[in-house]
This record gives C-alpha cells, sequence and structure tokens, in this order.
C-alpha cells in the first residue's frame, strides 16, 4: 500500500491551484466578463492580487495560452484572445439533448461513486500504479484535447476495475460508449481540461490514499462539476440576455477573478 505522502503530488499547491485559476478565469472569459483584446495585469501584480504565488500564476496562464483563450505577447502583456474557437467549441453541445446528458450522468453517478470507494477500499498496488500513471500522463496531455478524452476514459476505468467487480467493470466498458460525445465535449470547454486533470489528482490521492469516504465524495464532486459545466454552456448560449448569463456565472463561479482584480485589465 502507497503511503500517504508518496501521493502528495496529486494535491500539490501550485498544480491545483493554477489549474483552479485556469478553469475559472477562462469560464469568466467565456461569460464575458473579460473581453477580447482585453490585457491582464502582469504577473507579479496578477498573484498580488489574487493571493496566490507568481508560479500559479503562471501555470495558470501557460495553460491558458496552450488553449488559445490567452495570447501572451512578449514585451507588451497578456491579452484575451479571440473568442471565435470559445464560441464554436461551446456551439458544439447544442447537438446533445439535456434530457440524454441527464440521464447519462445519473447512471454514472450511480456506478462510478460506489466504484471510487470500492477501490479506496479494495484496491492493490498494481491497480493502484495503474491509475497514478494515468493522472501522471493527463497532467502532461492538457493541451492534447484527444490525449485527454482517451486518458479520462482509461481513468474511470482504472478506479472501477481497481475495485475489482468484473459484473460492473463490464457495464462500464458499454457505457463508455454511450459517453464518448459527451465526454469530448466536456473537455471542449474552456478551463474544462484543467479543472477534470484537478478533480482527477485529489480523487486519486483519495483512492491511493485507502480513503473511502473521500473517494466516493471527490467522485461525485468530479461528476456534478462535468455535469455542470456541459449545462451551462448549453445554457450561456441559449440565454438571451446578459443579465441572465451574469446569473449562471455567479452560480458556477462564487468568487469571481474579474471582481477581484477590480477593474485592472486594459484594453488594447
Amino acid at each position: 500500500m502507497e503511503k500517504p505522502n508518496e501521493v502528495a503530488v496529486y494535491a500539490s499547491d501550485h498544480v491545483s491551484i493554477g489549474q483552479k485559476l485556469a478553469a475559472q478565469l477562462s469560464e469568466e472569459i467565456a461569460k464575458g466578463k473579460f473581453k477580447p483584446g482585453d490585457r491582464l495585469p502582469p504577473e507579479r501584480e496578477l498573484a498580488l492580487q489574487l493571493g496566490v504565488s507568481r508560479t500559479a500564476i503562471r501555470d495558470a496562464i501557460k495553460l491558458l495560452a496552450g488553449q488559445g483563450i490567452l495570447k501572451v505577447t512578449h514585451g507588451s502583456g497578456i491579452y484575451v484572445a479571440n473568442q471565435d474557437r470559445i464560441t464554436g467549441q461551446i456551439a458544439n453541445l447544442l447537438t446533445v439533448r439535456e434530457g440524454s446528458l441527464r440521464e447519462l450522468f445519473e447512471v454514472r453517478k450511480l456506478i462510478e461513486v460506489e466504484a471510487a470507494g470500492w477501490a479506496a477500499e479494495r484496491g492493490q498496488p498494481q491497480g493502484f500504479d495503474k491509475i497514478k500513471k494515468i493522472v501522471e500522463q493527463a497532467n502532461q496531455a492538457l493541451h492534447d484535447p484527444a490525449s485527454l478524452a482517451r486518458l479520462d476514459a482509461a481513468f474511470h476505468l482504472a478506479v472501477i476495475e481497481a475495485g475489482g467487480n468484473t459484473i460492473l467493470l463490464r457495464v462500464m466498458l458499454n457505457l463508455l460508449d454511450l459517453l464518448a460525445d459527451a465526454r469530448k465535449e466536456s473537455l471542449s470547454i474552456p478551463g474544462r481540461p484543467a479543472r477534470s486533470a484537478g478533480e482527477h489528482n485529489d480523487l486519486a490521492h483519495a483512492i491511493l490514499s485507502n480513503d473511502p469516504a473521500g473517494a466516493r465524495r471527490l467522485m461525485l464532486r468530479h461528476l456534478t462539476s462535468v455535469e455542470e459545466s456541459i449545462m451551462n454552456g448549453l445554457q450561456a448560449l441559449r440565454r438571451p440576455t446578459p443579465a441572465e448569463s451574469e446569473v449562471a456565472v455567479s452560480q458556477a463561479i462564487p468568487v469571481s477573478l474579474a471582481e477581484k482584480l477590480n477593474g485592472n485589465s486594459h484594453k488594447i
């Protein structure tokens, strides 16, 4: 059995905070709190205003620049990129029926929450090593949507496999076919890859630390988070007024980075 301090990398402060900052900032950009062409404050100023390390800020900027959400111009600053790409990604969600997605996530929660607890209770070193390897690979593939989709599926299968229920594993293998499109679409949402990676890190830490209650709680949190990201993406495109968009942002992001920065972004 692995010791908790051997898996602490999955709860690493600067990685986790950087990923959360990237996810939160990208959602605010997608909802219009930061506009295309807005210049963000420099790294040092961002770190001071948000109360985080410069390493966390740098990680978040690197993630968002790799996804085409931010543009870093040396000697000039950090700018919000053109949002045509983001709008197009979220628009793909319109092809998915909300009712079907709700039902799929209901099934996932029934299966995977309990399976995560079993993995923490029954898991063996070989299964833990597999989960650990997948998480490490995903952390290195945040800019590669195709690899992320594959690793996301592999992670959830590895968790179920670690629980030792072969029948449940067969059920999940069949269910993955139904989830394939939803998985790809969720990973195309701005900030979702970084957020999912952080949630997988936390979940892996709980499983490898033999914490079944924590594993169940974190799996439920993860699945709920993915479901809400997809539904918010659908609703944002169908919402007719900016005021209604603000409601969705306030629900998805309790503390607004835009408000915290207090109007310090600058238009070019």
